[in-house]
């Protein structure tokens, strides 16, 4: 990669406004590159931005992944702060600190309670379930469902209203037993009420499979408690090996849901306490995503949420209009180009520019406390790209 050469004044006046960065970002804390046309170094500090949320595009291969790991390291290094990864493609399993492999030998406890009481965490798991499978299309499969999860916990001696943290929750295993269990009691009503039989039916089928299979994944108890995740370093829940994709989102919900209880409980906070990072989870940042209030609120509570996906259109714009960065890689096609221009409003000069884009080239725009967002492009350092360490000091430009 090298760097374009300088323009001449007469050029520049003639090109779109703000394709450079402003004086504000020409020192920082974190270096990433220079800038296509007047080669000036480019950093990210995110207390000049309206929060440190970073919400990054690219399409597979464009050094999306390998970026955001280095801010990652820098923060890590510059705050002591521990992060939290949904990652759905196992990109981040040779970077974490405890890596949990889903599916393959690690396992998770949907019913954890996290110090939360098991009414609050029946809602957690509720959403995650109705976010994977819509289940308040179906009512009756929610209703049954929350039945299930109550008298899970009431069997291991629980008050639902009440955190006991000697008692051992129960686990999806549990839930499927109690769930068959009631399907044999009521099998005199589904003679009479053919459409309650096929909810049954249907619930119980989606319980045992989890249950049953994902080699234990959720039958067992948690390799990592709930209320220890935000305390090991960097922790990474890979979900790649998951039988299917409501799976990831199941867990992923849940998890999501827990830290935003957990984020307000524990209430405001200065800097940044918890990362938060959602790799390839695009699912997790649609409509019904708990990430939207996250976003919102993330700053004042202490939490930096990071989003990084190939699949543009299934992020709600309101993640991409709340988030402080946005980075931008080649992109797969001009359709994902077009829903992110009306999203950011970006100009054609730079839907054109993603079109060209290579390895290495991106378009970012900073929304800064005071006064608009300013969108330019830049050539990330290559060294960036190929060793993830921390870098205090700019190097001369090429």
């Amino acid at each position: 990669m090298r760097a374009q050469p300088t323009f001449s004044g007469e050029l520049l006046r003639m090109l779109p406004t703000a394709v450079e960065p402003p004086q504000g970002m020409l020192r920082g804390k974190v270096y990433l590159g220079w800038t296509r046309i007047q080669k000036k170094l480019v950093f990210w500090d995110w207390e000049k931005l309206v929060n440190p949320h970073i919400v990054a595009f690219g399409k597979s291969g464009m050094g999306k992944s390998t970026f955001i790991k280095k801010l990652l390291h820098v923060l890590r290094a510059l705050h002591s702060v521990n992060a939290v990864i949904i990652d759905f493609s196992g990109e981040y399993a040779d970077y974490a600190d405890v890596n949990l492999q889903l599916g393959v030998r690690d396992f998770l406890n949907l019913l954890d309670l996290g110090k939360l009481t098991p009414r609050e965490r029946i809602e957690q798991v509720l959403h995650a379930f109705d976010t994977a499978f819509n289940l308040k299309e179906a009512p009756l499969q929610y209703i049954l469902l929350s039945e299930f999860l109550e008298e899970a916990y009431r069997r291991k001696g629980f008050d639902l209203d009440k955190y006991e943290e000697k008692r051992e929750p129960p686990t999806l295993l549990d839930v499927y037993d109690i769930a068959v269990e009631k399907y044999e009691e009521e099998r005199e009503k589904f003679r009479r009420s053919e459409g309650r039989s096929s909810s049954f039916e249907s619930l119980i089928a989606k319980i045992r499979f989890y249950a049953l299979h994902s080699s234990g994944a959720f039958s067992k108890p948690s390799t990592v408690r709930l209320d220890e995740i935000t305390t090991r370093g960097v922790i990474n829940f890979d979900l790649s090996k998951l039988p299917d994709e409501e799976a990831r989102i199941v867990v992923g919900m849940s998890i999501l849901e827990y830290l935003i209880d957990r984020m307000r409980k524990e209430g405001e906070a200065q800097g940044i306490k918890l990362i938060i990072v959602l790799d390839e989870a695009h699912k997790l940042a649609g409509e019904k995503s708990p990430l939207i209030p996250l976003v919102k609120e993330g700053r004042k509570y202490g939490f930096m949420i990071v989003v990084s996906t190939q699949d543009v259109a299934d992020v709600d714009r309101r993640v991409i209009s709340n988030a402080g960065s946005l980075f931008i890689f080649k992109l797969r096609s001009p359709e994902d180009i077009d829903y992110l221009g009306r999203a950011v409003n970006m100009s054609d000069y730079f839907k054109e520019m993603l079109h060209k884009f290579e390895v290495g080239q991106c378009l970012v725009s900073y929304d800064f406390r005071r006064g608009q967002a300013n969108m330019f492009a830049f050539y990330v350092e290559p060294e960036l790209l190929r060793r993830v360490e921390v870098v205090f000091e700019a190097p001369e430009l090429p």
